[in-house]
């Protein structure tokens, strides 16, 4: 049976780890994981193995989804900003139309 403190234990090297940019495992990515094996002894690479092409295939799938929702998140800005604007010009609009001071009123200096 695990005690509270090597859970814990365990949880802030977790959390250490991953601050610091690195892979929870040794398993996840890095240049053991990324870099082939071994090349042929005239230097050509080595085929690429089935677990480099689908964390390659994995990481190409996240890169496009981040850059749909990155899209997603301008488009949304640039529509809010906009709904401001046309808010802002509105409100304008209305101030525009309330009846203007006359006579003696128009002729007295506002305090600033």
């Amino acid at each position: 049976m695990t005690s509270s403190g090597d859970i814990f234990s365990d949880l802030t090297k977790l959390i250490q780890t991953v601050r610091h940019g690195l892979a929870r495992s040794g398993t996840e990515y890095g240049p053991l994981t990324d870099l082939p094996d071994w090349s042929f002894a005239d230097g050509r690479p080595a085929p690429p193995l089935k677990g480099q092409l689908r964390r390659k295939q994995e990481r190409e799938v996240l890169a496009r989804r981040i850059v749909m929702l990155s899209s997603e998140m301008d488009r949304g800005i640039e529509a809010w900003s906009e709904k401001q604007e046309n808010a802002r010009r509105l409100e304008e609009h209305k101030k525009s139309l309330l009846l203007k001071p006359k006579g003696k009123l128009l002729m007295k200096k506002k305090p600033l």
